[in-house]
């Protein structure tokens, strides 16, 4: 499958071989627009990046985020997932990157 987010406010999973969106996570009016997404295949989490200063972890099954990592002060631009430490790295428009521990969901560094 595919998975796909960005200005509509909401992430997306299709399947290729059904050709068409097979489920739909987030709510348009919670959330503002999506700038980067990561998958851990290791955890089955996704993370995304938006206009927002905190991190959204997703269920790939579940329409609404599992976890939410705050500490950020302006809005997010990108996330990564270093599945060989168990983290999270994300970067602000302020340029900050915090690493966040998957195991204990709490900031590491900044």
């Amino acid at each position: 499958g595919v998975i796909t987010a960005g200005w509509d406010k909401t992430i997306k999973i299709m399947s290729l071989e059904r050709g068409k969106v097979t489920r739909v996570l987030g709510d348009a009016s919670q959330q503002k627009s999506i700038f980067s997404l990561d998958w851990s295949e290791s955890h089955k989490l996704l993370a995304s990046a938006a206009a927002e200063r905190h991190v959204l972890l997703w269920n790939p099954y579940i329409s609404k985020p599992v976890f939410r990592l705050d500490g950020h002060h302006q809005p997010l631009s990108e996330i990564c997932f270093n599945p060989e430490q168990s983290q999270l790295i994300s970067l602000s428009l302020d340029k900050a990157i915090k690493v966040w521990d998957l195991r204990t969901m709490r900031c590491l560094q900044t």
